[in-house]
C-alpha cells in the first residue's frame, strides 16, 4: 500500500481517479467531501476489488475547476 497526500485548494468535494496512459478512466479511489485542505489516504493499489497490474498510471485529483495529475508506477 501507499500513502497519497495532497494539499487541496480549499475544503470541499474532491475526487481522486486513476487513468491509464491511453486516457481511460479506470476508476475512482476517493469521491467525498473533504473538511480539511489536506487530503491524506492509504491506498492498496486496488480498484473495484482488483489489483492494478504493473505499469505507469495517472493519478488525477479534481476539485471544482481545479485539476492536478501525477504519474506513478506500480511494480509487482
Amino acid at each position: 500500500s501507499t500513502t497519497i497526500s495532497y494539499d487541496l485548494a480549499r475544503p470541499g468535494p474532491a475526487r481522486i481517479s486513476i487513468f491509464n496512459l491511453r486516457g481511460q478512466n479506470l476508476g475512482s479511489i476517493v469521491s467525498r467531501e473533504c473538511n480539511s485542505p489536506r487530503l491524506e489516504l492509504t491506498w492498496d493499489g486496488r480498484l473495484n476489488g482488483r489489483r492494478l497490474g504493473s505499469g505507469l498510471y495517472l493519478l488525477r485529483i479534481s476539485q471544482g475547476n481545479s485539476l492536478r495529475e501525477q504519474r506513478f508506477i506500480i511494480q509487482k
